[in-house]
């Protein structure tokens, strides 16, 4: 590494200021040395403040800050577009798709998205303070197997959140992730279809993640059911190792997606397991109980006596005392 990517790891390294004192004499440089490579960096577009008296400290608000480190932690991907805020990372994908260049694996990644969409065409609430990601895949199975990305993804989301905080994940059955039965993270799926072969041309899988509160919080309408997974900023040291842990999960399992050695773990993370639940079938509502997840990843379900596995479709948890209908 030279001096400029030295500097910058340790910035990247730390919370706090560091002093140009502090990092010459680590660096072994001179301090007009490390104000050069600070420069260097800002021209560059990261965001380094000066703290009188204290020292250079990254600004968390600029997606930059984590391409460093993310492709330092990632295994054998460095195809990673980045943005401090876009319309939507999935669609940021979908473009590059349609011109067929690029690679698969290719991921986008941004702070804050001003369009970002979830599951049935809803708006995915997408504000700084979260991390937003999608990731290009070219699978040779069909597109009805495309239910098997979700499941491995939100296992992935999960052991890589658990593995840089002190949370417990669940998994609201298809795509959402739960920590003490308040969302997290949403999980959104997307193919294009080849119309002479009905088969799939690419994926997009797209992940959104609250790592923490927004600043006004939460909109009134998902107040009550969102949560973040911090309850402060996290270094940017985190932010990149949380989303490289995401990236190295998931490709482990797609790597091997035939064997669903995921899907042990989904069944086993499932919020909705016991619970009373609602859904539309038919056209018409029904009230049911979740018995468990079966090997396809579909939702087993007691309604009226009667067995029935859905494949897709909306769920939502029923309120405790309210009346079966």
């Amino acid at each position: 590494m030279n001096l400029t990517e030295k500097v910058l790891e340790q910035l990247i390294m730390t919370d706090e200021p560091v002093s140009g004192e502090s990092l010459a004499q680590k660096l072994m440089v001179s301090r007009n040395a490390v104000w050069k490579a600070v420069e260097a960096l800002r021209k560059q577009g990261y965001n380094i403040e000066a703290a009188t008296n204290k020292g250079y400290i990254l600004s968390s608000q600029n997606m930059k800050l984590c391409g460093f480190q993310i492709k330092k932690a990632l295994k054998n991907n460095d195809n990673i577009l980045f943005f401090d805020e876009t319309d939507s990372t999935n669609a940021v994908i979908k473009r590059i798709a349609e011109e067929g260049t690029a690679k698969e694996g290719t991921i986008a990644v941004a702070l804050s998205q001003n369009a970002g969409r979830g599951r049935l065409g809803r708006s995915f609430f997408s504000p700084c303070g979260g991390i937003y990601m999608s990731i290009l895949l070219r699978p040779s199975f069909s597109p009805e197997q495309c239910l098997m990305l979700t499941v491995a993804a939100a296992v992935a989301v999960c052991r890589a959140i658990e593995k840089n905080s002190d949370a417990k994940c669940e998994i609201k059955w298809v795509n959402d992730i739960y920590i003490n039965g308040k969302k997290v993270c949403g999980i959104l799926t997307e193919g294009a279809i080849e119309a002479e072969t009905a088969t799939l041309k690419y994926a997009v899988l797209g992940i959104g993640i609250n790592l923490k509160l927004p600043n006004g919080g939460f909109p009134e309408d998902i107040a009550e059911r969102a949560a973040a997974v911090y309850n402060k900023e996290i270094t940017a040291q985190k932010k990149a190792q949380l989303i490289a842990d995401v990236v190295n999960e998931f490709f482990y399992f797609y790597e091997n997606i035939e064997k669903k050695e995921f899907m042990k773990q989904y069944q086993m993370r499932s919020y909705l397991t016991g619970k009373t639940v609602s859904y539309e079938r038919y056209g018409e509502v029904f009230t049911a109980k979740v018995l468990g997840i079966d090997e396809n990843g579909g939702l087993e379900v007691l309604q009226n006596g009667e067995y029935i596995t859905i494949t897709a479709g909306d769920v939502s948890v029923k309120p405790q005392g309210e009346k079966n209908g």
